[in-house]
This record gives structure tokens, sequence and C-alpha cells, in this order.
């Protein structure tokens, strides 16, 4: 399985397959920012706006495929900081190896 070791690298990953998911627009048009490194070289947070009047965020945890294309894990604005998401993360990576080492 491919590591990604930046964003960037996601990025590149993304736009080289014709996605537009970092571009700039789709980005501010969903009020999305990038909340952390790359975790566990494919996952990473990010967080939107909950409302186009509201100033809060939630957050959600993404997944980069090998690739490049992103897939949401979990629901849209699940997480209610970046900590919970990373909760998130371990807790099924874990389930996985688990069920994995069965």
């Amino acid at each position: 399985m491919y590591k990604f070791n930046s964003i960037s690298e996601i990025r590149e990953a993304n736009k080289a397959i014709n996605n537009h998911w970092f571009d700039r627009k789709t980005m501010s048009f969903f009020n999305t920012r990038i909340e952390t490194a790359v975790l566990k070289g494919r996952f990473f947070v990010t967080s939107e706006k909950t409302g186009f009047a509201s100033s809060s965020r939630k957050c959600t945890l993404r997944m980069a495929k090998e690739d490049g294309s992103i897939k949401t894990i979990g629901e849209f604005g699940q997480f209610y900081d970046v900590a919970s998401a990373k909760d998130f993360l371990s807790f099924h990576l874990s389930q996985l190896t688990e069920t994995t080492n069965k």
C-alpha cells in the first residue's frame, strides 16, 4: 500500500487524475481547511463551516486513495475537533489490525 508523505503529494496525485478536490475554488466553496499533516500515510483531517452564516466549524476525516482520489471516512462534519477525528482513526485502525490478525 502506497503511503503519502505530505498533503502536497496528495494534492499532486489528486490533480494528476484531473480531480479538483484541492482547487482553491472548491475549498473556498465548502469553506474547507486542512487541519493536519498526513496521518498514517494516507489520512488527514479537514474542517468545514457548519453553515454559510455560521462561524463554527466541524471536522471530517479524509483518506487519500492510491490513485489520489479523496474519500470521506465516517460522516461529513462528524467531529467537533481534530482530536476526536484522530481518536476515531486510531480506534478504527486498531480494530482493522485486530480483525486482520485473527
